[in-house]
């Protein structure tokens, strides 16, 4: 009898994954898995591009510190005072006196212009790697991929314990925010399933779908505080990539200067730089995106919880967003 309860709920697995239902939670965690990701590794972009960024400052610190030369005035004013004037005559410390701000000039210029070989990024948000946001992002990720797994593979198991997890992540955001609120606590799931009723069809999609209801509110309260974090990201990865086009192209000219650059090094040079800039303009247009990616999650997450006669198409809108902004970003990394 044990191993025909085994077979018989193997069996009823099997026929859930073909039904409708249970294919749209299939899409839908697919989908949120994707999202998730692209959003943590857009952010972590942020500092990737304030890197960058760096190392062409000081690149371009490294090309320009050769150019230290006396100003034309100060060529002026040495040949005035070339003369070989008596010791102690005014001539004489006039001269000392050009000579000793000339070195100081001299010093000035050459410290402005000293790079380094490692700095830290400046041109970042401060913060938002870990900030209760990105970790309740990673738990989105995980609660979709494990939507996914309780469809296709059957560990419900996983999908409660990612469930909680995504239910603790915004709590902590709400402590966070209101230090007198308690966390949210994850509610009792298999009891809730009990009376889901028969959107998927049999028992064991039941308790998916009533997951699917329970985290609805969750999903929502994490897409609204992703679209205000990737609103400040987009912006800054747009100014990083406008800092870094310019600073490129000034070391280009740069480079082009010295005679012992060969035509074929500077063309090298001109594509690898327009391959870079490139990435991090499809990461600001892919950031700039977002707002409309995590609007679509919202809304498909909320019809296949209520089993919104309409769902199929919020899904695929959400679907073909998630999927665009994928193929962005992937088109943008083989191009570096």
């Amino acid at each position: 009898m044990k191993y025909l309860g085994l077979v018989l709920c193997l069996a009823c697995l099997a026929g859930c994954a073909g039904l409708p239902e249970a294919e749209k939670a299939s899409q839908l965690g697919d989908a949120i898995t994707a999202s998730g990701k692209l959003v943590r590794d857009t952010i972590a972009s942020n500092r990737t591009n304030a890197i960058r960024n760096g190392e062409e400052v000081q690149a371009s610190k490294l090309l320009r510190s050769k150019e230290v030369r006396p100003s034309p005035s100060e060529v002026a004013m040495a040949s005035r005072a070339n003369v070989q004037p008596v010791a102690g005559s005014p001539d004489a410390d006039a001269k000392a006196a050009f000579e000793k701000a000339k070195a100081q000039q001299l010093a000035a210029k050459q410290a402005g212009l000293a790079f380094t070989l490692a700095d830290a990024p400046t041109s970042q948000i401060n913060g938002l790697q870990n900030s209760a946001q990105m970790q309740a992002a990673k738990a989105l990720e995980g609660y979709g991929d494990a939507l996914k797994k309780a469809i296709d593979e059957g560990m419900i198991e996983k999908l409660e314990q990612a469930s909680v997890k995504l239910g603790d992540a915004v709590g902590n955001i709400v402590t966070a925010a209101s230090p007198l609120s308690a966390p949210i606590a994850g509610p009792g799931l298999k009891v809730g399933s009990r009376i889901a009723g028969f959107l998927m069809g049999n028992a064991y999609a039941n308790e998916i779908q009533a997951i699917i209801v329970a985290r609805n509110k969750d999903v929502i309260a994490v897409a609204g505080l992703l679209k205000q974090d990737m609103a400040l990201v987009a912006d800054s990865v747009k100014r990083q990539a406008d800092f870094f086009e310019i600073q490129r192209k000034a070391n280009l000219q740069l480079i082009g200067q010295d005679p012992n650059v060969t035509r074929l090094q500077l063309y090298n040079e001109y594509y690898t730089a327009r391959k870079e800039a490139g990435t991090m303009r499809a990461t600001a247009v892919a950031a700039a995106k977002y707002a409309e990616v995590l609007d679509a999650l919202v809304e498909a997450h909320a019809a296949v919880a209520a089993a919104d006669p309409n769902s199929e198409l919020f899904l695929k809108r959400f679907v073909v967003l998630a999927d665009d902004l994928a193929a962005l970003i992937k088109a943008a990394k083989k191009e570096a």
